[in-house]
């Protein structure tokens, strides 16, 4: 039941896409980045469980593997520069929440900043288009 809900993480950035059409085309990158940033921990490590449920959920799970290696090595190195303990995936439910929480706040930032500067670049690149 868990596993369902952590794989629905997927739609956030989704839906904040398509919500920021129209007249919040000017924040749409800067928002989908911070939503991608505060589910990937979580949801990458739902995508690599479903390696163990058979061979075709096996592809999925292999696609999550690297997602979450790159995204939890970072945060373990961050988490020990912040004095937390240190955080694996090896774990139980606590670790997974600390290293959920430490990876939404350092990724969000993280991906609403490239965001940024890409919405940036993309108003910019309009205007002079305009003009």
């Amino acid at each position: 039941m868990k596993l369902d809900w952590l794989l629905l993480l997927w739609l956030l950035p989704a839906g904040i896409f398509k919500w920021t059409s129209g007249d919040r085309r000017r924040i749409r990158w800067r928002a989908t980045g911070a939503a991608f940033g505060l589910v990937v921990v979580p949801a990458s490590s739902a995508l690599y469980s479903l390696y163990y449920l058979g061979p075709v959920a096996a592809v999925l799970g292999l696609v999550g593997l690297p997602i979450m290696l790159v995204h939890t090595r970072v945060l373990s190195q961050t988490g020990e520069w912040l004095g937390f303990p240190q955080i694996t995936m090896i774990g139980g439910g606590d670790e997974l929440l600390s290293l959920s929480i430490v990876g939404g706040i350092v990724w969000m930032i993280v991906y609403a900043s490239l965001g940024w500067m890409f919405d940036s670049w993309h108003l910019h690149r309009r205007r002079t288009i305009q003009s």
